[in-house]
């Protein structure tokens, strides 16, 4: 949802250069950054919650392998 917001933004602000901004490689770029960052807010509760946070990681590895498939067949 952040990718597409940043996406919508840019459109609306600049729309002859979003094109070019927002070519598949870029998209791609900006997808894992925004999943590092997301995997670094939640690293400082690693050290706090165990059982928890063991948890939260598996939940998002499970979602990333069940929304792979259709990430990969639509951006490359």
């Amino acid at each position: 949802m952040l990718a597409i917001s940043i996406n919508r933004y840019f459109a609306i602000h600049i729309p002859l250069r979003a094109k070019l901004i927002f070519s598949r490689q870029n998209v791609a770029i900006i997808i894992v950054l925004i999943w590092i960052a997301s995997f670094g807010a939640i690293s400082p509760l690693l050290y706090q919650r165990r059982k928890t946070v063991r948890t939260l990681i598996s939940l998002v590895i499970i979602f990333g392998v069940c929304w792979l498939p259709y990430y990969v067949v639509n951006i490359c």
